[in-house]
């Protein structure tokens, strides 16, 4: 892959943990910042109100889990990637012991239905990138991290945690975790971010009752002129089924 595409995966996620809710609020440190990382539930704002930045901190916590990212656009909602009409979907999976491992894939999709899809693997200090189905070639490991580290959920929903007005509606079981339910208003300036100014949004999330990480979160911004969707899931966590692999034939790097 070339440099060229590595800047606008980066600027894509380094876009949306800057700007989101005016650069982070009250966001808490993710691991691998410069402060400390701790398991907390959602911190209490006032009587019933709560911010998410613990919940999102704690997912640091975990050793593996799978991860996907959805957004959806349509009308003038826009955002980097993605325009109106069309949509952006992040999948991967992250093990951080006993030895690192990742994946990530990325699929952007156009009002038109025409689709781009690339692909990263990272295996200790190898990692690989593809462009196209079952055509690897090997890659700088530290980029490759980089990149997949800036859409892990406890960095990509790092600015969420300014987002401090959520109210607890309830328990349910969300991917396979027992978790209390938040539902809140998000900021307007969120409008300003994904090209719906005059919309009103909202934000749920679902916080995990043993180790208060976040399990789901989802955000809605609706407008005359168009609708935002982001949707962030967390699953099979800490589940020894999760594994990642280098690809069984790959174009090596050049020396």
């Amino acid at each position: 892959m070339t440099r060229t595409r590595w800047t606008i995966v980066t600027v894509l996620a380094t876009t949306f943990l800057v700007v989101a809710c005016g650069g982070g609020g009250n966001a808490t440190t993710a691991p691998g910042g410069t402060g400390p990382a701790t398991t907390a539930a959602p911190v209490p704002q006032g009587s019933s109100a709560a911010g998410i930045g613990g919940a999102v901190t704690a997912l640091g916590d975990l050793t593996s889990y799978k991860f996907a990212i959805g957004m959806a656009a349509e009308g003038s909602a826009s955002f980097s990637l993605l325009s109106g009409g069309g949509s952006l979907t992040i999948s991967g999976t992250v093990i951080t012991k006993p030895a690192v491992a990742m994946d990530m894939a990325m699929t952007t999709t156009d009002k038109a239905g025409a689709s781009t899809t690339f692909a990263y693997r990272v295996v200790g200090d190898k990692a690989y990138v593809s462009m196209a189905p079952d055509q690897w070639m090997e890659t700088s490991a530290a980029d490759a991290q980089s990149t997949i580290d800036s859409f892990k959920p406890e960095n990509f929903m790092t600015s969420f945690g300014g987002v401090d007005n959520l109210q607890a509606v309830g328990d349910e079981t969300k991917n396979g975790a027992a978790t209390t339910h938040y539902k809140g208003q998000a900021p307007t300036a969120m409008g300003s971010l994904f090209g719906l100014p005059t919309g009103t949004w909202t934000m749920e999330a679902w916080v995990a009752k043993d180790g208060g990480y976040l399990v789901s979160s989802a955000l809605t911004g609706e407008a005359t002129e168009g609708k935002f969707t982001m949707t962030m899931d967390v699953t099979d966590l800490n589940s020894p089924s999760n594994t990642v692999e280098a690809p069984a034939s790959f174009t090596p790097m050049a020396s």
